[in-house]
């Protein structure tokens, strides 16, 4: 045999498989397809208000057990928990805040105007 009749001959045994196969579904379906019944609304008294499913708020899951610092400044709003106690925190330990642009105490000398400017003394003369 060539390998074109060969395959030729596989072909047609797999196509054979597959209509054995969807015989032998179609009949299971029809034995054991039993007739559903018909499934009518949920009767409801007259004046009884039904009670509205809860409202989901999804929320992501913490993937570490670490409290995050969200937690941190606002878990304390829970009822079960009191607010963390208040550490007051010297001047000198307080730092302004990296978002903010840095400011000089005064602004510098307009150009030209050396009067208010310090001079630049060269030690090395």
């Amino acid at each position: 045999m060539s390998k074109a009749s060969t395959r030729r001959r596989e072909l047609f045994d797999l196509e054979q498989r597959l209509q054995l196969q969807e015989q032998i579904h179609l009949k299971y379906l029809s034995e054991n397809n039993k007739e559903t019944t018909k499934l009518y609304p949920a009767m409801v008294k007259q004046g009884h208000a039904p009670i509205p499913s809860p409202i989901v708020i999804m929320k992501p899951q913490k993937k570490s057990k670490r409290e995050s610092i969200l937690e941190k400044v606002y878990g304390f709003r829970n009822a079960s928990s009191s607010p963390p106690p208040f550490v007051p925190m010297r001047p000198s330990n307080a730092r302004p805040p990296s978002f903010l642009p840095m400011q000089e105490k005064r602004s510098p000398p307009a150009y030209g105007d050396y009067r208010n400017s310090a001079p630049i003394i060269d030690s090395k003369h």
